[in-house]
């Protein structure tokens, strides 16, 4: 006897003697048990445990009454329910017969009467509970019972009390109702508002399932048959079977149409439908067979025909137990008419898409497809860490690439054989044939790559030679640096394939059409801020805004848009800070995306001195491109960029909870508070111009930016300031800062002076140094950190340094005054924080301001639709 057996008998002693299982389906366990007081035998049906515990006994039986009273010959009441032992069941009564079910598996298909009557018995019941405003939901051959000859309908109500029950936290399961077999499309689709129409296309199902001896969709997973149900026509009945009658074959076919609105209103008028005359029949089927075949159905005109746009949610069907996020195998050929389709594929558990992230922790686009369109990329969390993976959608396998170890940005080779992608500070390719792996050229953290048939890498985001783009041989060697007139460039993409002409993003959102020969960069107007670009064509451009996917037609010589940015997808995963969104296009016209929405919403918190998260400083919801914390800890500078790719200095006051914004014409970038608060360094960057340090004075009664004052950093006396740039570090006096000394001739950023101003610390791409800074020349320096160390902060008594490297926080004993070195560096704690420009602050009492971003995102599904360019027209047609 199990222990649920046992349970249940104990509870229920004094109701029911359970006697013994008589079956298990995806929600319930069935058993035969006597009722005590009424001595008659019962089916007792128990929700599974684990469904059990997401519903909850008080909900789940108060919307369980709802089905109690409902009462009807053909309908199999409902007797009892309730909660033993935390156990939820109902009671229904025995029936002496067999399922439907039973008898399909016996007989195969059902003398044409017979089916017929079914059908319109169980019409009955459906007709009865919707006009009480109770849908069924799941209807199959396994709900149906025979008894003495009629049809019964059984669970009926079970899953609207279930959904309703369950109600958000059933989604969060991933669980949704129904079985494939039998399930509408919107009920595929994950909708869990569905009307009677869902019960008119499971019984039109159950219907052609008794003429034709098999349901219109079937294969060896329910993945497979959901696919079905959301992309194929079903074959007409009479291809199957031949005497069915011409007004049968109208009501089945009408009734099992993709779009509700297509079906029949009511289960009234499909059962009726079957009863025309055989003359009226017989003449409204042949008007249907000459007005069009569509796709070998019978149907409707072809302006009625249907594209199934919707976009498929995965789920755990319950009637089966059996998880239903699709994949479908496609065809790669493309026609120039041919309808979009969507489909889901299912990744593994042990694989699932994550946001590549690059050296700076940015989030990227982190999917690519061949060219064909047969093979997607993209990155995985597995257990040995960050990797690329791969999916052939034309065969339904997946792959890890082994070497691919903390990859991000992967790109296809031309002739799709290779792979592109950047791990650490390394650009390196894998062939996928061979798994072999080769590391093609140092670089810095990336934003874009593009792998052009002229033989070369172009990476966008490089900065180590002050460019923002450069090309790599795809044998390997050294970087060269692209003649750009711009240096601000950071994500890329292709007009097309040869590399002689990219499309650029700027951080602050502007969109350049670069002439890879020229060196010309031409700014592509009234783009309005959108991001996470990609190329449908030479003359067409997509990006994304928030997270909606946008496209216009696009003038490449003119570097200008010809119409208005269009709205084509909606809900695509957007990245906070890069606002980078995840979606590949193939060159055939095969489009991949992540769902998941916009992520730019982000917090500042407080951690303690051990990582722990301790409170929330203030909620900013756009992205947030750099901070600064002031000295006294209660303000916080912080600059926004807009949904029109606008850069905004804005100044938080915590203790009043309130928010200034600095006017100003041009995009200011908080870096440092000096002077005790009453100034802040900032980077400041205007279209055409490149980017440079300057002073925002707060002293006076309003505010007012000096840029001809570039300073990283100045010193707590105010005698001394540092200028840092890549090509050098450089300090000066205030009182002659024309006289400037050289601290490192190689260059160095992040210059901060001890409180005492005797030192400074800076970073360099070889590692984390502090310089002294007495006299009038540089002492000495030593190296305190190694490379990757960055934004180091002084402790308040000047003997530590505090930094960040990749998603770890360290301390360090600063060098003494006699630059003696000082200890290896000690891990502090690790987090998975934004990285902005400036993007981690230490309050003098030993508090860590962080900014916190939106949970990474774990999918274990991507939306595919085929044939995208014939949507991406209709839709710029229309707003045309």
């Amino acid at each position: 006897m199990t222990d649920v057996v046992r349970r249940l008998g104990t509870a229920l002693a004094d109701r029911y003697r359970v006697e013994r299982e008589l079956g298990s389906g995806g929600m319930a366990t069935v058993y035969l048990a006597h009722d005590l007081k009424h001595e008659r035998d019962v089916a007792l049906k128990v929700l599974h445990p684990e469904l059990a515990a997401v519903l909850g006994a008080e909900r789940f039986l108060s919307e369980i009454k709802t089905t109690a009273k409902l009462q009807h010959p053909h309908i199999l009441p409902l007797l009892d329910s309730g909660d033993a032992d935390g156990l939820l069941f109902y009671v229904m009564p025995v029936v002496d017969g067999e399922s439907l079910r039973q008898r399909l598996q016996r007989d195969t298909q059902l003398p044409l009467d017979d089916a017929i009557r079914i059908t319109k018995e169980v019409g009955s019941a459906l007709d009865y509970a919707h006009r009480q405003g109770v849908i069924h939901r799941d209807i199959k051959p396994e709900n149906i019972l025979m008894h003495d000859g009629s049809a019964m309908v059984t669970d009926f109500g079970i899953a609207l009390a279930v959904t309703a029950a369950g109600g958000a936290r059933l989604t969060q399961t991933g669980l949704s109702l129904g079985t494939p077999q039998y399930m509408s499309p919107e009920q595929a689709m994950g909708e869990r508002q569905v009307d009677a129409r869902a019960d008119v296309y499971a019984l039109g199902c159950v219907l052609y399932e008794m003429l034709a001896g098999a349901a219109p969709f079937t294969g060896p997973t329910a993945q497979a048959i959901v696919a079905q149900v959301l992309t194929t026509e079903p074959l007409p009945v009479t291809t199957h079977r031949k005497t069915v009658p011409p007004a049968v074959a109208r009501a089945v076919h009408r009734a099992l149409q993709k779009l509700a609105a297509d079906r029949w209103a009511s289960i009234a008028l499909f059962t009726s439908a079957m009863d025309d005359t055989r003359a009226a029949a017989a003449m409204q089927n042949a008007a249907m067979q000459n007005a069009s075949m569509i796709d070998g159905q019978p149907g409707a005109p072809r302006a009625n025909r249907v594209r199934t746009w919707g976009l498929v949610a995965a789920a755990l069907v319950v009637g089966t137990g059996i998880g239903a996020a699709v994949f479908a195998r496609q065809s790669t050929s493309v026609s120039a008419d041919a309808a979009p389709r969507y489909y889901q594929i299912a990744l593994p558990d042990t694989a699932p898409f994550i946001a590549g992230v690059n050296g700076l922790d940015a989030a990227l686009t982190s999917l690519a497809l061949t060219g064909d369109g047969r093979t997607l990329a993209y990155v995985a969390e597995t257990p040995a860490g960050q990797r690329i993976a791969l999916v052939r959608l034309d065969r339904g396998t997946r792959t890890v690439l082994i070497g691919t170890d903390g990859g991000y940005l992967p790109t296809f080779s031309p002739d799709g054989q290779s792979i592109a992608f950047v791990s650490g500070t390394s650009l390196k390719k894998i062939a996928i044939a061979d798994g072999t792996v080769t590391t093609l050229a140092n670089v810095a953290p990336s934003f874009g790559v593009v792998w052009a048939t002229d033989g070369r890498i172009y990476v966008g985001g490089y900065a180590v030679q002050s460019s923002s783009v450069v090309a790599i041989p795809e044998a390997g060697g050294v970087p060269v640096r692209v003649p750009t007139d711009r240096s601000d460039v950071r994500r890329l993409t292709a007009v097309d394939e040869t590399g002689a002409q990219l499309i650029g993003q700027t951080q602050t959102g502007e969109t350049l059409v670069i002439d890879t020969r020229t060196g010309r960069s031409t700014v592509v107007p009234n783009v309005d801020g959108a991001s996470g670009l990609t190329v449908a064509s030479p003359e067409r451009l997509l990006l994304f805004r928030d997270s909606s996917l946008l496209a216009a037609r696009l003038d490449v010589a003119g570097a200008r848009l010809v119409g208005p940015m269009t709205s084509i997808l909606t809900n695509v995963r957007r990245e906070a800070w890069t606002g980078q969104a995840h979606a590949a296009l193939s060159k055939e016209g095969t489009l991949v995306w992540a769902s998941g929405g916009d992520a730019s919403v982000a917090q500042f918190v407080w951690l303690d001195v051990k990582g722990v998260l301790r409170d929330t400083a203030l909620r900013v919801s756009a992205v947030v491109s750099s901070y600064a914390l002031s000295p006294d800890a209660n303000r916080i500078a912080y600059s926004v960029i807009d949904g029109a790719g606008r850069v905004t200095l804005r100044v938080a006051d915590l203790r009043r909870q309130v928010t200034d914004e600095v006017p100003f014409e041009g995009s200011l970038e908080p870096r440092e508070w000096i002077r005790d608060g009453r100034a802040l360094t900032a980077m400041l960057s205007r279209p055409n111009l490149p980017a440079k340090q300057v002073l925002v004075d707060f002293s006076g009664a309003s505010v007012r930016v000096d840029t001809t004052t570039g300073v990283g950093d100045e010193s707590r006396d105010g005698t001394m300031r540092c200028i840092d740039r890549r090509d050098t570090l450089l300090l000066s006096r205030t009182t002659h800062p024309a006289t400037q000394v050289v601290v490192d001739p190689a260059g160095g950023f992040w210059c901060r002076f001890s409180p005492d101003g005797a030192r400074v610390v800076y970073k360099t791409d070889a590692g984390m140094f502090v310089a002294s800074t007495s006299g009038r020349v540089v002492d000495s320096r030593v190296q305190v950190a190694p490379a990757g160390a960055d934004e180091g902060r002084w402790s308040e008594d000047g003997q530590t340094i505090y930094y960040r490297n990749a998603n770890g926080w360290y301390r360090v004993d600063a060098p003494t005054a006699d630059m003696r070195p000082g200890g290896p560096p000690k891990l502090l704690f690790t987090g998975r924080y934004l990285q902005a420009l400036a993007s981690w602050d230490r309050a003098r009492d030993g508090r860590y301001l962080m900014l916190q971003g939106a949970p990474p995102v774990r999918l274990r599904t991507l939306n595919v639709m085929t044939n995208f360019p014939t949507l991406l027209e209709e839709k710029l047609k229309a707003a045309k």
